[in-house]
């Protein structure tokens, strides 16, 4: 299931491998079923059901898994942010 508006996305997929560059979102993973292991700057964080992860923007990332399993990946553009954290005039 993928949702897209100009200023964010919303996945949910089963991940067996995902490796994602440099760039200006902001991504919060949440693993629904099974379990992943998220490598980011070299350091492997193995993540079970229920385990929430937030990667800021400009750090290169990837997910692995060997079994099956369900993450949701929000990702926020950074110009988003920009416009949530302003106050209402």
């Amino acid at each position: 299931m993928e949702l897209h508006s100009g200023d964010f996305s919303v996945t949910v997929r089963d991940v067996r491998q995902l490796n994602q560059p440099e760039g200006d979102l902001l991504t919060l993973l949440w693993v629904l079923e099974g379990a992943v292991t998220l490598t980011e700057a070299d350091v492997a964080l193995p993540l079970g059901v229920d385990a929430l992860a937030i990667v800021n923007r400009n750090r290169r990332w990837s997910l692995s898994s060997a079994a099956s399993n369900a993450v949701m990946i929000l990702t926020l553009s950074a110009l988003s942010l920009i416009h949530i954290s302003e106050p209402t005039r």
